[in-house]
C-alpha cells in the first residue's frame, strides 16, 4: 500500500485494520481530513470495551506517553491516517523484513512519526467492533512482537526520551459516532493458569531481576487459591515493565527469550485488570487508565536509573 502511495501521490492515504466490522464512511473522513489540513500522522480514538485491547492498556499507551511525552491513547490501533511524506519516510526505513513489519508496525509507525518530528493528531473514530482476541490464546504471539519493537526502539531513540518528562495532549478531531461497546469474556481462569505456569518455568529467572518486594508480591500471587483476589499492584508492575526494558537493553542475545518470560506477567496483569474493573462504570475507564499512564510518568527517573 505505501509502495502504491509513493507512486501514484495522493493527497492523504488512510489504513485499516482487516478484520473491522465497525468501519464506517466517517472513519474515513475523520482520518483523512486532518491530513489534508496538514498534519502527517493520524492515531485513532476509539469507545473500546473495558477490557479490550489489554496490550494497550496495560503497557503500549502508558509506554508511549511516559517515554515520548505524547498523550496518544490507541498507539496501536491498527486504523491510521497517513501524509505522502510521511509514508516515503517509512518506505526509507530498512524495517520491512522483522518483526516491525508483522504486529510491530502499528508502534513503530507512531513511534517514528514522533521522533522525527512530523506533525500528530488523533481522531474519535466511535466503536471499534472487529475479531475480539482472547489474551490466553491469542494475543501471545502479538505481545511478544509488539514488546519486542518497543524495546527496540527504546534503544533507538535513546536521545529522544532521555531528557523527555512528563506529557501532553495532541490535537483530537471528529466526534464519536452512535453505539455502544459489545461487553465480551474473557478467561480470567485461563491467564492466572498461565501465570502460575509461568512462575513454576521462570521463577528463579524473574527473581534474578525483578527487585525483591516485587518478587514476593509474584510469588503470593502464584499460589493465591482465589481468583477474585488476584492483584498485580500497578507499582509493582511498572517496575516490572521498566527492569525488562532494561534487561532488553544489556543483554542483546537474549531478547526473544527475555520476551518469552514477559509474557506470564503480562497475563498476569490482564487477570487483574479483570478484576479491578469489574464494578467500574464506562465513564470512568479512560481517567482509570491515564491515572496508571502518569504513574509510568511519574517513575520514570526510575528507568532512568537502571538504563544508566
Amino acid at each position: 500500500i505505501f509502495e502504491a502511495a509513493k507512486f501514484l501521490k495522493p493527497r492523504a492515504v488512510a489504513v485499516f485494520d482487516s478484520d473491522l466490522v465497525s468501519i464506517a464512511p466517517i472513519w474515513i473522513k475523520n482520518l483523512l481530513e486532518p491530513v489534508l489540513e496538514g498534519y502527517d500522522f493520524v492515531a485513532p480514538d476509539y469507545n473500546r470495551y473495558k477490557l479490550d485491547a489489554t496490550i494497550t492498556n496495560t503497557i503500549a499507551y502508558h509506554l508511549t506517553r511516559s517515554l515520548y511525552g505524547y498523550r496518544i491513547r490507541q498507539p496501536i490501533g491498527g486504523d491510521f491516517g497517513l501524509s505522502l511524506p510521511l509514508i516515503r519516510h517509512y518506505l526509507e526505513q530498512d524495517v520491512w523484513e522483522s518483526d516491525v513489519a508483522k504486529f510491530g508496525i502499528d508502534i513503530w509507525m507512531t513511534i517514528t512519526a514522533i521522533v522525527d518530528g512530523f506533525e500528530i493528531c488523533q481522531s474519535k473514530l466511535g466503536v471499534k467492533v472487529h475479531g475480539s482476541k482472547d489474551p490466553v490464546s491469542d494475543l501471545g504471539p502479538m505481545f511478544r512482537q509488539v514488546m519486542g519493537t518497543l524495546f527496540q526502539l527504546m534503544e533507538t531513540t535513546h536521545a529522544f526520551w532521555k531528557d523527555t518528562r512528563g506529557s501532553r495532549d495532541i490535537p483530537t478531531f471528529g466526534n464519536y459516532t452512535d453505539g455502544t461497546p459489545v461487553p465480551f469474556e474473557i478467561n480470567q481462569s485461563g491467564l492466572i493458569e498461565y501465570f502460575q505456569v509461568g512462575f513454576k518455568n521462570f521463577g528463579s529467572i524473574w527473581q534474578q531481576f525483578i527487585e525483591k518486594d516485587d518478587f514476593q508480591v509474584i510469588e503470593a500471587l502464584a499460589a493465591l487459591p482465589d481468583e477474585k483476589d488476584f492483584h498485580l499492584p500497578v507499582a509493582t508492575w511498572i517496575r516490572i515493565v521498566y527492569r525488562y526494558a532494561n534487561a532488553f537493553h544489556s543483554t542483546p542475545r537474549q531478547r526473544m527469550k527475555l520476551l518469552d518470560t514477559l509474557t506470564p506477567l503480562y497475563y498476569g496483569r490482564v487477570a487483574s485488570l479483570v478484576n479491578e474493573l469489574e464494578a467500574m462504570e464506562d465513564h470512568h475507564i479512560g481517567e482509570f487508565f491515564s491515572s496508571q499512564a502518569k504513574e509510568f510518568e511519574d517513575m520514570k527517573d526510575y528507568l532512568i536509573n537502571l538504563w544508566t
